[in-house]
C-alpha cells in the first residue's frame, strides 16, 4: 500500500506534512523553485504524460495560479 511509505515530519508542531520518498525524489529545484516535470507527475499517477497536460489545460480553474509553465 502506498500510504506505508510515507514519513510524517516533526520540523514544525503545528504543520502535520507527510512527505511520501517516490515524490521527494522527483523533485528539482530550479531558480529556488521545487518542480516535479510533467513526466514524472505522470509516472507517479500511471498515466501517459499526455493525459496529465491534457487535464491541466482542459481544467486551469481547478490549478493553483503557477501550477505550470510553458
Amino acid at each position: 500500500m502506498f500510504v506505508e511509505k510515507c514519513v510524517m515530519t516533526t520540523d514544525n508542531p503545528q504543520s502535520k506534512m507527510i512527505i511520501f520518498p517516490e515524490v521527494e525524489s522527483k523533485i528539482a529545484v530550479i531558480r529556488n523553485l521545487e518542480v516535479i516535470a510533467d513526466a514524472d507527475v505522470a509516472d507517479l499517477f500511471g498515466v501517459p504524460t499526455r493525459e496529465v497536460n491534457r487535464v491541466v489545460t482542459n481544467n486551469p480553474e481547478k490549478f493553483k495560479f503557477g501550477y505550470s509553465f510553458y
